[in-house]
């Protein structure tokens, strides 16, 4: 299994693109298609048939916005291959309306099928040779963390949020946890920091921790990042990646 880090960046970060991550085995994920992710995967992924699913984990616009996008163009390339679109109830339930607010009569003329799957909490989802699992975050909407299993090898991905018992179980001795940390130290409660979320890592035995979605300002100091990581390191190994960046598992 690869993981190739898409979209590093958080909402209103200028030079970063959204949070968003590609799963690459045998069945190709995106995990999240927010406003600044359509670019990033048409340069660097242009097949309109490279992607078989994506994961929504929440309705934020830097999560689910450029997923229409995606649609028009696999649709104006004559896409024939169907695609999956995975999320909670509460953002399937919107999905039909955001697509036609942005494309009208889009879903009517699609050029391929569309399968909406409901990602429940607690219960596993098979797709292809991936098996996705999920557990509510805390965040100011409802968001869901997933972990991808395959062959052996799990890679857990929060979206957004401060983690939960929930999200700790789910991301019991993962591979690799991709983890958004928006701050240091604790700033906000519906967002992770790089201290606990390093610590809760530690707790629950999770191997390689990627912390993305870095607020903006402290980013930009990426040497300052890593000097608090270093500080605070552990078994764990940590990396923030950059764009693009790829990592094979195991």
């Amino acid at each position: 299994m690869k993981v190739i880090f898409l979209g590093v960046g958080e909402a209103f970060d200028e030079s970063l693109g959204n949070n968003s991550h590609i799963i690459s085995a045998e069945t190709k994920l995106l995990l999240d298609c927010g406003y600044a992710i359509p670019m990033l995967l048409w340069t660097h992924f242009p097949d309109r048939d490279f992607l078989d699913a994506v994961y929504i984990s929440h309705a934020h616009a830097d999560h689910y916005m450029g997923l229409p996008l995606i649609i028009a163009r696999m649709t104006e390339e004559e896409r024939t291959k169907p695609l999956k679109i995975i999320s909670q109830l509460a953002v399937l339930d919107q999905l039909p309306a955001l697509i036609d607010h942005a494309y009208r009569r889009l879903l009517k003329e699609v050029s391929f099928p569309i399968e909406f799957v409901r990602a429940r909490r607690g219960e596993e989802l098979k797709l292809g040779g991936l098996t996705l699992s999920f557990a509510p975050s805390r965040h100011v909407i409802s968001n869901y963390g997933v972990r991808v299993e395959c062959e052996g090898v799990s890679v857990c991905y929060s979206g957004d949020g401060a983690f939960t018992d929930a999200t700790k179980k789910l991301y019991r001795d993962a591979d690799l946890l991709i983890h958004e940390a928006y701050s240091l130290e604790p700033e906000v409660d519906v967002h992770a920091n790089i201290r606990d979320v390093m610590a809760m890592s530690e707790e629950v035995g999770v191997k390689r921790l990627a912390l993305t979605h870095i607020k903006r300002s402290l980013r930009k100091d990426k040497e300052r990042v890593m000097r608090f990581v270093e500080s605070h390191a552990g078994r764990v190994r940590v990396l923030v990646p950059e764009p693009l960046e790829e990592l094979t598992l195991p």
